[in-house]
């Protein structure tokens, strides 16, 4: 038996919220009456996974975002957020899954390719700017 101190230790769990459910998602269910076509889809991001050394930042993640619709990233430090936005900008190479841009897989483009595409980042801080 052992005895309870009190202490509890702090589990960081690899990207706990990482699938986004984004309403009628094609990804997680058939587009048939949905009222969803797949010309509606303007980014898709399909099981990205990016290691940095031993430190597994994002695991099997994914989401889909519609034309004419605002979806924001939302969760605690650490969680993948800055990480995720930088593959998709193509500053970060993910080590597996893929990205679309309106269908098409832009996982092997330049950063700078993605900016022509109009993939671009406002940074946060405005000293960056």
């Amino acid at each position: 038996m052992t005895a309870d101190t009190g202490e509890r230790r702090r589990s960081h769990p690899v990207n706990k919220a990482a699938k986004i459910s984004c309403g009628d998602d094609p990804a997680q269910a058939g587009t048939e009456g949905t009222g969803i076509h797949m010309e509606d889809i303007i980014l898709q991001v399909e099981n990205i996974s990016k290691n940095f050394g031993m430190t597994q930042a994002l695991k099997d993640m994914g989401f889909t975002i519609r034309k004419g619709t605002i979806h924001s990233l939302l969760g605690r430090n650490g969680a993948g957020k800055s990480t995720v936005v930088n593959i998709i900008a193509g500053i970060y190479r993910q080590n597996a899954g893929s990205v679309l841009l309106e269908g098409k897989d832009i996982s092997a483009y330049s950063v700078f390719d993605r900016q022509k595409m109009g993939i671009k980042i406002v940074p946060q801080h405005a000293s960056i700017v």
